[in-house]
């Protein structure tokens, strides 16, 4: 019986343990694109690459450069175009360069953040 118990500890310590650490990860990640989202933000447009864009990162700014669109404000036209609307946009990216959901919703946000507070 002690060997059993010992058994279902050690499952139990392994299963909270990489749950820990999955919540650990999404907290980093959720950290590293509110940090990317806040850059974005507060910095004028400029000539800035597509993948310093919330939601576009070096595969998806690839794939938009393969496109010939290659800085962010090319990006923001497409957004403006759309007149700021979260669907058309989000179809358009999914449709350009194969962004999935999550990456559409931040790319989407960054965005609308930046033209409200600069246009």
């Amino acid at each position: 019986m002690k060997l059993k118990q010992h058994r279902q500890k050690a499952k139990d310590w392994f299963c909270d343990f990489t749950t820990n650490i999955a919540a650990e990860s999404d907290l980093q990640l959720a950290a590293i694109t509110s940090r990317k989202h806040k850059q974005f933000c507060l910095e004028p447009m400029g000539d800035k690459p597509v993948h310093d864009l919330p939601g576009i990162g070096r595969v998806l700014g690839g794939r938009l450069q393969g496109s010939g669109i290659s800085h962010a404000r090319d990006i923001e036209g497409h957004f403006l175009v759309f007149n700021q609307n979260q669907e058309k946009f989000g179809n358009w990216l999914r449709d350009t360069c194969g962004a999935n959901a999550k990456q559409q919703r931040d790319c989407y946000n960054g965005l609308r953040e930046w033209t409200k507070n600069n246009l």
